[in-house]
């Protein structure tokens, strides 16, 4: 039943977020009722249902009948998905909760950064918060590999930035100082390098369509991200 209710909640927080996100950036009540962005109308409860409301609406309006963007059932699946696989390791309930909640952030980072390449500090303050509750209430690592894990990515970063200011930004810097704090070395260390080949690989698919330059900036969290979650998903059990 747990896992259940877990699963739950990270579809709803995979529903929640892009909303909240798409309102923040917009300065946009986030009191309102959800509503349509084409027609303005109010969403019945029945298509709020996360993934199960996008296949009742048959990925329309029931008013206007505009497309719903396929992302969003997708993300409240993901959430779903990544729920479920914290919420099977048997851990400790808050434990798991903290998880789902920090995967949340990590959302809600990299739609602020793909979005906007911006980062706000109230959400950087958060993320690091639930990654020390979460060491100080379940950790039991090594604590020097967290100090090491804190530098090895975070420092060249800030050597980068130092040298050249409009090359990333310094929510980057900090991003990956509170996760390698959290993983430890090595890690952090293979979120880094699968990061790099994901945005290496976005960037060739940009350069190849035509669609950007060689001095095109890309939104460097969403590839960090990826590459702590997927730590955070591997190394569940090396972590603790």
């Amino acid at each position: 039943m747990t896992t259940v209710f877990l699963i739950l909640l990270g579809a709803c927080l995979g529903s929640f977020i892009p909303c909240f996100a798409e309102r923040r950036a917009a300065q946009e009540s986030q009191w309102t009722r959800s509503h349509c962005d084409h027609c303005g109308r109010t969403i019945a409860p029945l298509y709020l249902i996360p993934v199960a409301g996008y296949f009742l609406a048959r990925g329309r309006c029931s008013h206007c009948q505009a497309a719903i963007p396929r992302i969003y059932p997708l993300l409240e699946a993901l959430g779903a998905v990544i729920a479920g696989c914290f919420a099977m390791q048997h851990a400790p309930f808050g434990h798991s909760m903290l998880l789902i909640a920090t995967a949340s952030m990590l959302l809600l980072l990299s739609l602020d950064d793909w979005q906007s390449q911006l980062i706000y500090t109230s959400d950087l303050v958060l993320y690091a918060l639930l990654l020390l509750i979460d060491l100080w209430l379940y950790g039991a690592h090594w604590w020097p590999d967290r100090l090491l894990g804190a530098a090895i990515v975070a420092l060249p970063l800030l050597g980068i930035y130092l040298l050249r200011p409009d090359a990333l930004g310094s929510g980057d810097i900090i991003f990956m100082a509170a996760s390698g704090f959290y993983l430890g070395i090595v890690p952090t260390t293979y979120a880094f390098l699968l990061a790099m080949v994901l945005a290496l690989c976005y960037a060739l698919y940009l350069l190849r369509g035509k669609s950007a330059s060689q001095s095109t900036a890309i939104p460097l969290i969403p590839f960090l991200a990826l590459g702590v979650l997927s730590q955070l998903l591997l190394s569940y059990n090396n972590i603790f």
